[in-house]
């Protein structure tokens, strides 16, 4: 039993020392069935990564964020109606391929409703670009679909290596 006990905390160790966190913001813009309904979209973001980058094709993670959508307005028989605003917390597991300081890669998890819409599933594709060791930016497209059609934007996010 002690054996593995001192496995399991030796892999929680080497994990931990080649363990990546970053933390970001993102803009974007609604698409899909949001397009219509929100303005923009824009949040937070904090990634826990498995792996050295430099010696890594393939990485594991997992993060949490918070996304706001703003509400738009629009008009009907003379009268102008405002949508509110939505927010989110999304959950998720990650992945990402890297090559030659690109990467690919996709986050799957539950987005939770922390407004008056309901949560759901939430996945984002991306690609970006690592820059200067310590900052990454990539491009993504990311949906929630609680249930009555999706929450969708594509945008542009900027993470700090830790």
């Amino acid at each position: 039993m002690r054996y593995i006990y001192i496995i399991v905390l030796s892999i929680f160790v080497m994990s931990a020392v080649n363990a990546q966190f970053k933390v970001g913001v993102h803009g974007g813009a609604p698409v899909g069935d949001a397009k219509d309904v929100y303005k923009s979209s824009w949040g937070i973001n904090a990634y826990y990564m498995f792996g050295d980058e430099k010696n890594a094709l393939i990485k594991f993670g997992a993060g949490a964020g918070w996304i706001h959508y703003i509400g738009d307005e629009f008009s009907s028989g003379g009268q102008t109606f405002e949508i509110d605003d939505a927010s989110f917390l999304p959950v998720y597991l990650a992945a990402r391929i890297h090559f030659l300081g690109l990467f690919a890669g996709l986050d799957a998890g539950y987005a939770f409703g922390l407004s008056d819409v309901d949560g759901g599933f939430y996945w984002k594709p991306l690609i970006g670009i690592g820059l200067f060791s310590i900052l990454e930016i990539d491009l993504f497209y990311h949906s929630i679909y609680p249930g009555n059609g999706d929450i969708s934007s594509v945008g542009l996010a900027a993470y700090i290596r830790f």
